[in-house]
């Protein structure tokens, strides 16, 4: 994670997509990333692993059950009542970082059913967003509250 704040902060880089982000924004992501990878040592069911799965960056975000593991921190985070916004805002700063692993040369994109680790954590940031949206929609108002 050392490597990715310069790469998201620096005004130009030619491996990022789009222009730099704040300071706290990068903050933001490796906290969200650190989260995750605390809840991957602590809480994940590993019966279903080949072996041990060293807790680094490398491993984790370039292991083909990337995916199955966001879905399964989600679902955790369900179980604890977090909201469906703050939940979107973790699996952004998952995405992000796993973008920041696609660019290293080393890293292969898996697929499963034809879709690859990428498009299944956005899939899953989606559902969250939607969540969210429907989540606002019947949150309680203010009693005194109004709507123009």
């Amino acid at each position: 994670l050392d490597e990715y704040r310069p790469r998201r902060t620096a005004t130009i880089n030619r491996f990022r997509r789009g222009r730099a982000v704040e300071q706290t924004t990068c903050d933001g992501d490796v906290s969200n990333g650190l989260r995750f990878l605390g809840w991957f040592k602590s809480h994940r069911n590993a019966s279903q692993d080949d072996g041990p799965i060293p807790l680094t960056l490398r491993a984790v975000f370039s292991h083909a059950r990337l995916a199955e593991w966001v879905e399964q921190y989600l679902e955790f985070l369900e179980e604890r009542g977090l909201q469906w916004s703050s939940k979107a805002n973790y699996t952004t700063g998952i995405i992000n970082i796993l973008s920041y692993a696609i660019a290293d040369d080393g890293y292969v994109l898996t697929e499963e059913k034809g879709q690859t680790v990428m498009e299944q954590i956005l899939n899953l940031r989606r559902q969250c967003d939607a969540n969210a949206t429907i989540q606002k929609m019947y949150r309680r108002r203010h009693k005194e509250w109004l709507d123009w």
